[in-house]
């Protein structure tokens, strides 16, 4: 279209369709604000006489999204997490026990971990430090459609993900055994070009030391699921990360701890998104509040059956220790009589 044929028809529709692709708010609110900072270019360059977009309205599938996104990227119940790390100490014959681990018990983006050089990495300080992740940027054809989408390396998905974290042993031990094991590897292994530990190497790096694709990991993540029977758990990269802040949830951590460590920019998104709440919590709470109430009863009965004697003030104690003294002072002078 010319940009004198656009109208507020056009943009709506499109805005339309990406809620119905199942894009979020915030994008959709994005992609609208970077086509009205071009029309408003147009109008300065008097190309158009009215923004097109102005009396647009982002509304629609926001709930239904909202709600498959949840499902998507749910977090494991205790029983599945068993599960799950049962299965990553029994397969170790790839790099997804430690990739699984750092994103479960350190709560970063599959982008965020395959990224991740070992300088990255400070075994003696135990932290890691976010600063780069792995992106796809599309490529599109004549008419506006993705025909492809090309994986690099980028920024990290806001300037608050840039961030270090403090990490567990776990998360440490596990990482240094692959280390070990990659070093191992590229010296008794032929098919190894590259030197997969310096400084500068990917932590999960391929044998040519090229960093990882999402695709081709989740290929690899779909065959562990399938080998170990996890297949009907619907666990995701990302759930792993949810995982990780349940986790700190079931503890009662801050949650603006919780948003630093995930690197999120707002705190809402960290206790609106990232707070599973199931029944078995919901339960726990209602059990909880159900004894505190019952204390309180028997409490109160006690206090009715046992009324407690009224509290003297200072001054009607000094009165009374007086009044002792001066009982004693007459019975020594009638016994001195």
């Amino acid at each position: 279209m010319k940009v004198y044929e656009i109208d507020n028809y056009a943009i709506q529709k499109l805005v339309n369709n990406l809620m119905e692709q199942g894009y979020s708010n915030d994008t959709v609110k994005k992609c609208k604000h970077l086509l009205n900072q071009f029309f408003e270019y147009a109008i300065d360059n008097k190309w158009i006489f009215v923004n097109p977009t102005l009396k647009v309205k982002i509304k629609g599938k926001r709930t239904v999204y909202q709600a498959n996104n949840d499902e998507k990227y749910k977090a494991m119940p205790l029983e599945i997490r068993n599960k799950f790390l049962v299965a990553l100490n029994k397969d170790e014959a790839n790099f997804i026990k430690p990739l699984c681990i750092t994103l479960m018990f350190a709560g970063l983006r599959i982008g965020e971990a395959l990224a991740l050089k070992w300088k990255n990495i400070d075994f003696d300080n135990k932290t890691i430090k976010v600063e780069r992740a792995i992106t796809q940027v599309p490529k599109f054809d004549e008419q506006g459609n993705v025909k492809d989408r090309k994986t690099v390396i980028g920024d990290t998905k806001t300037t608050c993900s840039v961030r270090d974290i403090p990490v567990t042993d776990i998360v440490l031990e596990t990482l240094k055994q692959w280390k070990d094991k990659q070093n191992e590897r590229q010296q008794t292994n032929p098919d190894v070009t590259a030197i997969l530990t310096s400084p500068t190497s990917f932590v999960f790096a391929n044998d040519d030391g090229s960093y990882r694709t999402y695709s081709g990991t989740r290929k690899i993540f779909d065959r562990f699921k399938k080998r170990n029977g996890l297949n009907k758990f619907n666990i995701h990269f990302h759930g792993l990360r949810h995982t990780f802040s349940n986790m700190l949830f079931e503890m009662n951590e801050n949650p603006k701890v919780i948003q630093q460590l995930l690197g999120h920019r707002d705190v809402k998104t960290t206790i609106t998104v990232y707070n599973s709440v199931n029944s078995d919590y919901v339960r726990e709470a209602t059990d909880r509040l159900n004894t505190k109430i019952q204390e309180q009863q028997k409490e109160k009965e006690f206090e009715i059956e046992n009324p407690k004697e009224p509290e003297l003030t200072d001054e009607e104690i000094d009165q009374m220790i007086k009044e002792l003294e001066r009982k004693k002072k007459r019975k020594e002078k009638d016994f001195e009589m």
